[in-house]
């Protein structure tokens, strides 16, 4: 199924005549590498704001 997004995988799906655990771990795929990015994007968004110094306070 390739680098294609979720929209694709769905839309491609036949019933009857595409594997449905070959779907789904193409999908189970996506979300693993998504969950991967987002920590990413996470850290270095932190690290990021850790540069700036301690957060201010809120009343």
């Amino acid at each position: 199924m390739g680098e294609l997004g979720p929209e694709h995988l769905v839309e491609s799906y036949v019933p009857g005549v595409t594997d449905p655990a070959a779907l789904l771990a193409e999908l189970d795929s996506l979300a693993t590498q998504l969950e991967a990015h987002f920590e990413y994007e996470e850290r270095s968004i932190v690290a990021a704001l850790n540069v700036l110094g301690p957060a201010p306070r809120v009343p």
